[in-house]
């Protein structure tokens, strides 16, 4: 004999047999299988493990000189350091592929007393940038950027740089080695910011120089003796590329730092051009340095 069910929305004309046995199988919803419970719970706490994980190690990730540990359990010294958090902005006239058109906007800027740094960087093809000040607001940089159109130059337009990237991780070494490491790192981010709030306080990019003054009597002598550190110091062999990074950065600011020290003293405008220009280089190098992270 067929049975016909008699809830709503069952086409009519279907007939199953066996009622019983479908009553069962309907029984059976809702988890009430102890053996689908217990998986249900399995993977309910193997997901919850997971997240506790995931979680611990961003957070040990983002801590400045926290441990963390390998697949085996053993615990590796690493640093993490993070860039100054500030957003600087570019005064850029052009972008070229051709280097040579790049120079020649290059020598028209020199010939009117700008600063002025052309910045190549790839990957292929190379985009050749022509700059003529970083600044620590949008304000002070379209200053110079309503100068430069003023003067004949067409092609001028403002760049942001966020220096707030993701933090960098030094690998694993000594931990006296890594704590000076990322403090020196941390010393020159502080500098690069610094810095750039000191430009375009006089006229459309110039700094005062009894700022710069005061402001390099405390900067001055732990900037270079970070660089004498990386100079005598060995790095681990996992951390030979961020100490090479390291000591190219400390030697862009010192040179930075000669030619800040070298206007305040005479107060020359070509040092003071010249101070800006190192500055430029300084910060494309720490720029690219976090980037390449």
């Amino acid at each position: 004999m067929a049975w016909t069910p008699s809830f709503p929305g069952f086409r009519e004309g279907i007939a199953l047999d066996r009622p019983r046995a479908w009553r069962r199988r309907q029984s059976h919803r809702g988890f009430r299988s102890p053996v689908a419970a217990l998986l249900v719970a399995l993977v309910c706490l193997g997901a919850v493990t997971a997240g506790v994980w995931l979680g611990k190690s961003v957070y040990d990730a983002l801590l400045v000189g926290r441990p963390r540990e390998t697949g085996g359990g053993q615990a590796v010294e690493t640093w993490s350091v993070l860039p100054p958090g500030a957003e600087l902005w570019w005064v850029q006239v052009g972008a070229f592929l051709d280097l040579a058109r790049a120079r020649t906007v290059e020598a028209s800027l020199e010939k009117l007393g700008y600063p002025v740094y052309v910045s190549s960087r790839g990957p292929s093809p190379v985009l050749h940038r022509v700059r003529a000040g970083v600044f620590a607001t949008k304000g002070r940089a379209t200053a110079l950027e309503r100068e430069l159109k003023a003067a004949g130059f067409e092609d001028v337009y403002l760049s942001a740089l966020p220096m707030n990237a993701h933090p960098v991780t030094i690998a694993a070494g000594d931990p006296a080695y890594l704590e000076e490491l990322a403090g020196g790192l941390e010393l020159l981010g502080g500098f690069l910011a610094d810095q750039a709030g000191w430009w375009g306080t006089v006229g459309s990019w110039e700094l005062d120089r009894a700022a710069a003054q005061a402001a390099l009597a405390s900067l001055a002598a732990p900037i270079r003796q970070f660089q004498s550190l990386l100079a005598a110091g060995s790095a681990p062999a996992t951390g030979a590329e961020i100490h090479q990074q390291a000591t190219v950065l400390a030697g862009l600011a010192v040179g930075n730092l000669s030619e800040l020290e070298a206007y305040a003293e005479k107060g020359e405008r070509a040092r003071m051009r010249g101070a800006m220009v190192e500055f430029m280089r300084l910060v494309d190098a720490y720029d690219s340095f976090w980037s390449s992270e």
